[in-house]
């Protein structure tokens, strides 16, 4: 029984975390030496740390996870987001 390939669109990782999506905008998680789909879909996503991912939409919507893991949209659109850390996105 083998793996189907995922081609990755983008990568993000941390020291602690790595995060990404495929070609169909779905997000991943990788922990416990697996990768691990997240609701949701991004074109872009910036990681400070594991608990401040920032990520936008087709649509160029922006959003946030929150600790309850779920994504909370922003009310403002981006075509870019970069995430520094300590609320500096």
């Amino acid at each position: 029984m083998g793996c189907s390939p995922v081609f990755w669109s983008r990568l993000e990782r941390t020291y602690t975390a790595a995060w990404g999506f495929d070609e169909h905008d779905t997000i991943f998680y990788f922990h416990n030496n697996q990768w691990t789909p997240v609701e949701g879909a991004l074109i872009q996503i910036a990681v400070a740390n594991a608990d401040d991912v920032w990520g936008i939409n087709a649509n160029n919507d922006i959003f946030y996870l929150e600790s309850n893991q779920t994504w909370q949209q922003v009310p403002e659109k981006l075509t870019h987001i970069s995430n520094m850390g300590h609320n500096a996105v």
